[in-house]
């Protein structure tokens, strides 16, 4: 199921929302790491792709923000507790 439906979001949402999420722990864990000193594995392993992988993580953000924007009538739809909360991490991220 590639689409979102009332039950479940779909493949590309979820692939998209993980994708996203792996490149923005990748960005933290450079940036916490180089506030230690030099920087230490992680930052040694990623540190010629930062610019790639924020530029991928920007693709990535419009990528999702469009097909949210074609899949906004099947989505779920959460309960009205957790619905607030999820929006506003949401918008905390973005």
């Amino acid at each position: 199921m590639l689409h979102d439906s009332p039950e479940r979001y779909g493949v590309v949402t979820r692939l998209l929302h993980w994708s996203m999420a792996v490149l923005v722990l990748l960005q933290f864990a450079k940036f916490l790491e180089r506030m230690e000193g030099e920087g230490g594995p992680v930052v040694a392993a990623i540190a010629g792709w930062h610019t790639s992988i924020g530029t991928l993580l920007l693709v990535l953000v419009v990528v999702r923000i469009a097909w949210a924007f074609m899949q906004r009538r099947r989505r779920p739809v959460n309960e009205p507790e957790l619905a607030i909360l999820v929006a506003a991490g949401h918008v905390a991220l973005y």
